[in-house]
């Protein structure tokens, strides 16, 4: 039985590291270290992207019964070149556009077109 339990105590035996600490360490704690963001390169795709004026725009859209339904913009120090984004539907066909605007040079460009804009909710 002796032999049993030596071999048992050897089986559940661990190994501790302990590491000294000061006086203060178990009062201050250890300051927190904010999550680090995971290095990505982005793939970029070659895209042509359709831009005209924006009247031209809102005139080609409007057609179609596409009005503006979301406005996207951005802050101060965001480098981008464009000023914003706007999201139009047709709230009949559900018909949609995603446009880029450039406020500066009244330019907006059409960058996704597509007949049905659901909620997130309904693709459920």
């Amino acid at each position: 039985m002796k032999i049993f339990t030596t071999i048992l105590m050897m089986f559940f035996a661990t190994s501790v590291f302990a590491q000294s600490m000061g006086p203060d360490s178990l009062i201050t704690p250890a300051p927190e270290q904010a999550p680090q963001e995971p290095e990505m390169e982005f793939q970029l795709y070659p895209r042509n992207i359709a831009c005209q004026s924006m009247g031209y725009i809102r005139q080609f859209l409007g057609t179609r019964g596409i009005t503006q339904y979301m406005v996207g913009t951005k802050g101060d120090d965001n480098p981008d070149l464009f000023d914003g984004v706007i999201i139009a539907m047709n709230p009949v066909t559900r018909e949609y556009a995603i446009i880029l605007a450039h406020m500066q040079s009244n330019t907006a460009c059409l960058v996704a077109f597509g007949d049905s804009l659901r909620y997130i909710t309904e693709l459920e």
